[in-house]
C-alpha cells in the first residue's frame, strides 16, 4: 500500500541534462517521509527527459508527471504544482539540483509559513565542493528589513500551502529571476509569513555554466529584479543600490562571481583568477578585495580600523573563497583574518571549540559566517627550520593530544567507522592516475589488492587537524603551536597520523621520535598493524591530488612503484 505523503515537492522542467534529472528526481522520491513529487513538464521537454521521468514513475508511486499549458512558463509551473498538490507543505526544487534524503524530514516539524535550509555548492560534475551556506535563525530574525529577510531567504524551500496560494502563487508578471526564491517570500511576508530556518546544508546546488535560470543575460535578470523591486514600493536610490549589489550575480556562475566580483566590469576577463587586493581608503584605514561581508564585519565590530594589512593569500583557487590577511590594527594589536572555504567550517569550529580549549593552537578571537579573526602569532613556521629529532617528537606529541581530546566526546559523533570510503577513494584516485597514462594497469592492480588484503575493519575516528602540515606549525618560544585551527574536525585518527608520517620530510631518526611523542597520547598499534594499507592509501591519494593540480609528484609515484613491489616506506619518505 502506497503510504500517505507528509509534503509535496514540485519540480519545474523545462529541459535538463538526463543524468542531473534523474538524480534530482531520484532524491525527491527517496525522503526519508513519505513525499509526493510533481514533475511539471511544458511543450519543450525533450523525448529523453521524459522516458527518464516514466522510468523513474513505474518504480515511485508518489512521482506523478503533469504538463503545463502551451505557452505557459516558469511561474506557472510552480503554480499548477501548488494547486495540484494535496498535502499542506509544498516544497521547491530545480532540476538541475537535489536534495539530502532527510530534507524533508527535518524542515516539517518547523511549524511555519517559510522553512528554507542551508546548502552546499558543488561544480557540474556534483562532485567537487565549492562552498557550503549555514543559515542561523538569530542572525535571520535581528535582520531589519523585509527585503534583507528575503535576501536571506533561499532553498530548499518548504512552504504552507494555503499560505502561498492566499498570495496568488508565485507572480508570472515578474519574470524568472527571482521568482520563486525572492519575490515570493517578500510577498509572503508582507503578509506576515512566518520563517524558520534549518542551519544544516540540505539543498545540493550545481553551479555549472550550462542552461539555467540564473546565467541568463545580466540585462533580463536586472529587468526582472527593477520589476520586483518596483513592485514592493522600493524607493529609487535604494533600488540603484540593490540592482549594483545584485547584479554581480547575474550572467555567469556564481564562482566565477566570488572570484571576480568586478566581471560585470571587465567582460573579456571572465572565468580569470584575480588575486586578493589591499587598497587604501579614501575613508583612512584600508579595504581588503576579496574579503566578504562576514569579515568586513568582524572587522567593523573589533574597534579598531585596520590600518595595514599583507595579503598571505598569493594566488586563490579558481573555485575558493578562501583568503587570509595579516592585520595591523589602529590600536596597535596584529590579527589574521581568515575567509573560510566555507561557513560550515565555522560552524564546526564554533561547535568543537571547547575540545580545543587546552591543545597548543592560536585563539580564534572572533567568528562570523564564513570568517574568522585569529590572534596573530610570530616566529617562524615548522618549514622553515631544520626538523630535529626532538622537534620530531614535539610535533607527535601534539598530534597525539589532538587526537585523544576528542576521545569519549560526544560532540565527535560515532568512534568507529567502516573503511569502505577509503578504498573507494583509493580507487578514483587510481583510475584518474591510470585514465591520465601515468599509471600501468599492473601497478595499479597489484597496489589495490595489497591495500584490500591490508585494509582495517574498523577505523577510529575522533579529533582531527585536516590540514596538519609543517607550515601551519609556529615555532614560539614556550614551543610548536598549530594555527588555522578552524580547520579542526572529526574523521579516522590514523589517516591523519598516516598523512603526516609519510608525507612530512622527516629522517628515520625524526620518524622513529615523532612516532614516540604520538605514542605517548594514543597506541600507535593498529597503525602499524596495517601500515601497508596507510602507506598506499596516503601516498595514492597525494599522487592524484598533485597530478590534478599540475604539480610535481614523480617521486610519490616512484614511492608507489616501491609499494606495489611489497616494500614499506619508512625508510624512503622524504627521499
Amino acid at each position: 500500500m502506497t503510504p500517505m505523503p507528509l509534503a509535496t515537492i514540485v519540480m519545474p522542467l523545462r529541459r535538463q541534462q538526463d543524468a542531473w534529472l534523474r538524480q534530482a528526481v531520484t532524491s525527491a522520491v527517496l525522503q526519508t517521509v513519505p513525499t509526493a513529487v510533481l514533475v511539471v513538464t511544458s511543450e519543450a521537454t525533450p523525448a529523453s527527459n521524459r522516458a527518464v521521468l516514466r522510468e523513474l514513475a513505474a518504480e515511485h508511486p508518489l512521482l506523478r508527471v503533469i504538463q503545463r499549458s502551451t505557452g505557459e512558463g516558469f511561474a506557472d509551473a510552480i503554480n499548477l504544482g501548488f494547486r495540484t498538490a494535496y498535502t499542506d507543505r509544498v516544497g521547491l526544487l530545480l532540476t538541475d539540483d537535489w536534495l539530502s534524503p532527510h530534507a524533508v524530514e527535518l524542515c516539517l516539524p518547523h511549524d511555519a509559513d517559510i522553512v528554507c535550509t542551508g546548502r552546499i555548492a558543488y561544480a557540474a560534475d556534483g562532485k567537487q565542493t565549492l562552498w557550503s551556506r549555514v543559515v542561523d535563525q538569530r542572525r535571520f530574525d535581528a535582520i531589519p528589513t523585509l527585503e534583507g529577510k528575503a535576501s536571506a531567504i533561499g532553498h530548499f524551500l518548504l512552504f504552507r500551502r494555503a499560505a502561498v496560494l492566499a498570495v496568488g502563487g508565485v507572480d508570472r508578471a515578474i519574470g524568472l529571476t527571482g521568482a520563486d526564491d525572492y519575490d515570493l517570500p517578500w510577498t509572503l511576508l508582507e503578509h506576515n509569513a512566518t520563517v524558520r530556518l534549518v542551519a544544516e546544508p540540505l539543498y545540493h546546488y550545481r553551479d555549472h555554466d550550462g542552461e539555467r535560470l540564473t546565467l541568463r543575460t545580466q540585462q533580463e535578470q536586472v529587468r526582472d529584479l527593477r520589476r520586483i523591486l518596483a513592485k514592493h514600493k522600493v524607493a529609487g536610490d535604494e533600488t540603484e543600490r540593490l540592482v549594483a549589489a545584485k547584479a554581480r550575480w547575474y550572467g555567469v556562475p556564481c564562482h566565477v562571481a566570488i572570484d571576480d566580483p568586478d566581471w560585470s566590469l571587465r567582460p573579456e576577463n571572465i572565468g580569470r583568477v584575480r588575486p586578493a587586493a589591499i587598497v587604501p581608503s579614501q575613508a583612512g584605514g584600508v579595504v581588503l578585495h576579496g574579503a566578504g561581508e562576514d569579515l568586513a564585519q568582524l572587522l567593523a565590530e573589533s574597534g579598531s580600523p585596520v590600518v595595514a594589512a599583507e595579503s598571505l593569500t598569493a594566488q586563490p583557487a579558481a573555485t575558493s573563497r578562501r583568503g587570509s590577511w595579516k592585520l595591523r590594527l589602529e590600536d596597535g594589536r596584529i590579527l589574521k583574518g581568515r575567509q573560510l572555504e566555507s561557513a560550515s567550517r565555522g560552524s564546526t569550529l564554533e561547535r568543537l571549540s571547547s575540545l580545543l580549549a587546552d591543545l597548543p593552537f592560536a585563539n580564534v578571537l572572533a567568528r562570523r559566517g564564513d570568517a574568522v579573526l585569529e590572534e596573530w602569532v610570530p616566529g617562524p613556521s615548522l618549514d622553515a627550520v631544520a626538523m630535529t629529532p626532538d622537534l620530531a617528537e614535539s610535533i607527535g606529541l601534539i598530534l597525539g593530544r589532538v587526537a585523544r581530546a576528542g576521545a569519549g566526546s560526544t560532540l565527535i559523533g560515532h568512534r568507529m567507522r567502516k573503511a569502505d570510503s577509503l578504498l573507494k577513494k583509493l580507487e578514483g584516485g587510481f583510475d584518474e592516475l591510470h585514465a591520465a597514462g601515468v599509471m600501468t594497469a599492473d601497478i595499479r592492480e597489484r597496489l589495490l589488492k595489497r591495500a584490500r588484503a591490508n585494509v582495517p575493519d574498523v577505523l577510529e575516528a575522533g579529533l582531527v587537524h585536516l590540514d596538519f602540515k609543517p607550515q601551519n606549525l609556529i615555532l614560539t618560544p614556550a614551543g610548536p603551536l598549530v594555527i588555522d585551527n578552524e580547520l579542526v574536525d572529526h574523521g579516522p585518527l590514523d589517516m591523519d597520523l598516516a598523512r603526516t608520517w609519510y608525507l612530512w620530510p622527516m629522517t628515520a631518526a625524526s620518524q622513529s621520535q615523532f612516532l614516540r611523542g604520538y605514542g605517548q597520547m594514543r597506541s600507535t598499534r593498529s597503525f602499524l598493524l596495517h601500515e601497508a594499507f596507510w602507506a598506499i592509501h596516503t601516498l595514492g591519494c597525494a599522487a592524484a591530488y598533485l597530478h590534478r593540480h599540475g604539480l610535481s609528484h614523480a617521486v610519490v609515484l616512484k614511492s608507489l612503484d616501491r609499494l606495489a613491489a611489497g616494500e614499506l616506506p619508512r625508510t624512503w619518505v622524504g627521499g
